[in-house]
């Protein structure tokens, strides 16, 4: 079969459309030869190159039919170069529903080739280029259209795992898009339409692989949510990233945390505890199980997190913790949500939230610092043969003096028998010190007659005390000072 050549302004040479036509009737679903179908995968391709507009080049009437007679390693070949082309940065978006239909279906060809005995390499590209063509789509203010498109792209691309990360993405981006289309002030219409994008959002997360991708997007759905005044919602997703986060800690979980090495999974987790942290912040408290029910839902994750042994990662993560009571303790938080009352509103004055803001700080306090005294038991146990004994026999390893000069880390925290009231810690070298409950106690509240110091060396917890020697710096600049000065005055 003669098959139509095309010239450089789109005019057709040989056979016209209506041979095109005829021929693709007589042919029906006759399979043309290899070498020929490579020559109409060339001819199909050079038209869309030259024009550069899939939308009018799918209106002239012999192209699609062309199209049709692709089968195989021929049809994957031009709808891979279709997708490249198309979906170019400087090719502009993909308006036309007609072309972003036809891409799609290119882009769901790619994807249902593969199968188990696919390479690697196939299944990054197929994914790489459904992800640029999700991306290029673009609806205006359709924002109805552009969530099914989405539904659509769940459904047709469920083995690419990138591919619904970046679904889950654009269901986010384009709740925030309608909340400024509205300029902050939601419809019953557009309000609906942030509700059904949040739960697209949640539904899809859970089947992502890769808990550190699940992560991510839940909090990124979930600051989404706040924003649009969504707080069911957002607490819901917040929820479901630490128990995905509790639940990933097993040797079976799929997509766990055993599938990335130590170090990386650490990285993540402390990642996640800062950025969870950040949004607990403005997220308001729950009406019935408190108001700081999500944030020790988040200090269990990090009890029951497989850390290494002598890491210090754990007290990062704790650290975090602690700067996030610190922001509940104020009587005006740092940032706010417009047009959402947090819990400095919410809960402004009472004396029972004090207290328990505190008690949490003393908490978090007191497992940073026995994280820190892990880590540094495990730096000292290469360099000395045991450690002292505190008042009740809880104390960590001293490291050796080496190299002359250097004081080297070590911990004891005794249970009791301190003077005035606190928990006594010595560090640096050894040097004792007694941290009371004072103003200079770090995060020590007068009414509590408690505080604690650890100077550990590059490795410090700034929980401040009111002796002498070694000061402590990790608290020393206005923010932190201010935070400690609230939390002193509850």
């Amino acid at each position: 079969m003669a098959v139509a050549s095309v010239d450089g302004k789109g005019g057709k040479k040989g056979a016209s459309a209506a041979g095109i036509a005829a021929a693709v009737g007589v042919l029906g679903t006759a399979k043309l030869p290899e070498a020929q179908l490579n020559l109409v995968e060339s001819v199909a391709f050079r038209v869309l190159h030259h024009h550069r507009d899939l939308a009018m080049v799918l209106g002239l009437e012999s192209f699609v039919p062309l199209t049709d007679f692709l089968h195989g390693s021929a049809k994957r070949c031009f709808f891979r170069r279709l997708l490249e082309l198309v979906t170019d940065p400087t090719t502009g978006p993909l308006r036309d529903p007609v072309a972003l239909h036809f891409a799609f279906e290119g882009a769901k060809a790619l994807h249902d080739a593969l199968d188990g005995m696919s390479a690697d390499s196939d299944r990054r590209e197929a994914a790489l280029l459904a992800t640029k063509l999700v991306r290029a789509a673009h609806f205006g203010r359709d924002y109805e259209q552009h969530l099914n498109f989405l539904v659509s792209c769940r459904a047709g691309f469920a083995e690419l795992s990138a591919v619904q990360e970046e679904v889950v993405l654009q269901a986010s981006r384009i709740g925030v898009e309608a909340l400024r289309a509205v300029k902050g002030k939601h419809s019953k219409k557009t309000l609906a339409f942030v509700k059904a994008s949040s739960a697209f959002c949640q539904i899809t997360i859970p089947s992502i692989a890769g808990v550190a991708a699940r992560l991510r997007l839940f909090l990124t759905a979930a600051e989404a949510a706040l924003l649009n005044g969504l707080v069911q919602q957002a607490d819901g997703l917040v929820r479901s990233a630490i128990t995905d986060a509790q639940e990933s800690t097993g040797a079976t979980a799929v997509g766990g945390w055993t599938d990335l090495t130590p170090h990386n999974a650490e990285k993540v987790a402390i990642a996640f505890v800062r950025r969870c942290s950040s949004l607990l912040v403005v997220l308001p408290g729950h009406p019935e199980k408190g108001p700081l029910y999500i944030a020790r839902g988040l200090v269990r994750v990090m009890e029951t997190f497989p850390w290494s042994p002598q890491s210090d990662a754990p007290v990062h993560a704790y650290v975090a913790l602690v700067h996030l009571s610190a922001a509940l303790a104020q009587r005006v938080l740092p940032y706010h949500v417009p047009g959402l009352e947090s819990n400095d509103v919410l809960y402004a004055g009472e004396p029972a939230y004090g207290e328990e803001v505190l008690e949490l700080t003393h908490e978090l306090v007191q497992k940073a610092t026995d994280a820190a005294g892990v880590a540094v038991d495990g730096e000292g146990d290469g360099d000395s043969g045991g450690g002292g004994s505190g008042d009740e026999g809880v104390s960590g390893s001293s490291a050796n003096n080496r190299g002359g000069g250097r004081d080297d880390a070590r911990v004891e925290v005794h249970g009791g028998g301190t003077s005035e009231g606190g928990d006594t810690l010595t560090s640096c070298g050894g040097g004792s010190r007694e941290a009371g409950g004072g103003s200079e106690g770090g995060l020590g509240c007068s009414s509590a007659g408690w505080g604690a110091h650890t100077g550990v060396h590059h490795r410090h917890i700034g929980t401040g005390g009111g002796g002498s020697g070694g000061k402590d710096t990790s608290w020393d600049n206005p923010a932190k000072r201010m935070a400690r000065a609230n939390l002193a005055g509850w």
